[in-house]
């Protein structure tokens, strides 16, 4: 005898969580879960934070700028700028021209991607907590006239130090491929910052 049935609905599928657990979620670690919430929490704004970013082979250092105002988001990097509008647009400053989207290949001789500022180093520090080979420890320091909360997690024979701005941005990361070191900090926004042009 043969049964045959139909099935509808979705089929059921695995959540697969990334190492180091989702933003937000907690990694067992204090230290990394305090900068964490800063990294993975809303931003302070109005903000303008102007940073040095360096590749470390190499290396290569490139400006870069973050401004956001609550309704405009806009991250240069080099000559690349990434505006988030209502739209979304990758633009060429010397060209003066715009590709729809998050183009990070635009910016890939750099080291970093448009997230460097914040959802990038909080999703390495995850991974970094995740596969540490030592104590991590929490400090504090000055950053832009701010009281920068840190942490040191040990990866390897090295160590990476992630600290974090009470305004929701990275104020230093120095990882083994990558350098990043806010150079300053402002609570207003310039309108040049979302110009598609410099």
């Amino acid at each position: 005898m043969l049964l045959t049935a139909c099935f509808t609905g979705e089929r059921p599928q695995f959540a697969v969580t990334p190492i180091g657990g989702n933003p937000g979620s907690p990694t067992g670690n204090a230290a990394a879960d305090a900068v964490l919430a800063l990294l993975e929490g809303d931003p302070v704004v109005p903000l303008t934070a102007t940073y040095e970013v360096t590749r470390n082979m190499g290396p290569v250092t490139t400006p870069a700028v973050v401004a956001e105002d609550g309704t405009r988001r806009s991250v240069t990097i080099g000559r690349v700028r990434y505006l988030q509008l209502g739209s979304i647009q990758t633009c060429d400053l010397d060209a003066g021209t715009c590709a729809s989207g998050l183009v990070d290949e635009r910016v890939s001789d750099t080291g970093v991607t448009n997230g460097f500022d914040a959802s990038v180093p909080a999703r390495r520090l995850r991974i970094a907590v995740a596969r540490a080979t030592g104590e991590i420890t929490g400090s504090h320091e000055e950053i832009a006239g701010q009281d920068a909360t840190c942490v040191t997690v040990p990866q390897g024979s090295g160590s990476e130090l992630y600290c974090a701005l009470p305004v929701g941005v990275i104020g230093r990361w120095l990882a083994g491929d990558v350098t990043i070191q806010l150079t300053s900090l402002s609570d207003t926004v310039d309108d040049a910052a979302f110009s598609t042009v410099d």
